[in-house]
């Protein structure tokens, strides 16, 4: 038990290592698929790189322990949720520059007001003012 206990660590340390090496890749790209022709299906993590120009498509063999097998779905998910929330956080940035670019806007003399200073609507002879 203690074998198959330090066994199952040893490959998991080796998978983690090579997902962590592909980490920037596996947060768009990867996907964890079972390869079949088996008795009990082989699981993979698998990935596209790019390099020089030309795709290559990569794979990290889990195998077929199931413990393994949720942790690389686990870690694959946490890679995820970071690009998840720098796409966030990248579209927050965009709002608060086009906030602030209007915010620095000079005012414009020519527009008609909306509002009275009170808060109601402003009375088309106010507004030619």
């Amino acid at each position: 038990m203690k074998t198959q206990r330090s066994n199952r660590e040893k490959r998991w340390q080796h998978i983690r290592q090579r997902m962590e090496a592909a980490a920037q890749r596996l947060q768009r790209h990867g996907v964890l698929v079972a390869k079949g022709g088996r008795k009990s299906p082989a699981w993979c993590v698998r990935y596209n790189d790019y390099a020089e120009g030309r795709r290559r498509q990569r794979s990290i063999y889990v195998g077929t322990d199931s413990v393994l097998v949720d942790r690389a779905g686990k870690l694959l998910a946490e890679y995820r949720e970071l690009n998840r929330w720098q796409r966030e956080m990248d579209a927050v940035l965009r709002s608060m520059r086009h906030i602030v670019a209007w915010l620095k806007r000079p005012n414009r003399t020519d527009r008609k007001p909306r509002f009275a200073h009170d808060g109601r609507l402003a009375a088309p002879e106010e507004s030619q003012k």
